[in-house]
């Protein structure tokens, strides 16, 4: 789980290097619900963004690691639901 928006990357290089090393599959996983629940603040959230700014930041992360398996995962589902409404 990131909860920094836009530091997906730097924030996984521990893990990316773990998973790499194991041959396992890198799964990060985006915060969907919105700011004030739970103490989110908009910097920990996609909710206001949408997720085509996540896809995008996805597309982005993928890419940083393209020599091994990333997997994508939405924070809840309850939001990704409204989000694609």
């Amino acid at each position: 789980m990131n909860y920094y928006r836009g530091q997906e990357i730097p924030h996984l290089e521990t893990e990316a290097s773990l998973c790499h090393l194991h041959q396992k599959t890198l799964e990060t996983i985006y915060e969907l619900q919105p700011p004030g629940k739970h103490g989110l603040k908009d910097i920990n959230t996609y909710y206001h963004l949408g997720l085509k700014k996540v896809d995008e930041n996805f597309q982005t992360l993928a890419t940083h690691y393209q020599n091994q398996a990333v997997k994508i995962s939405y924070h809840e589902f309850v939001y990704f639901q409204e989000l694609t409404e």
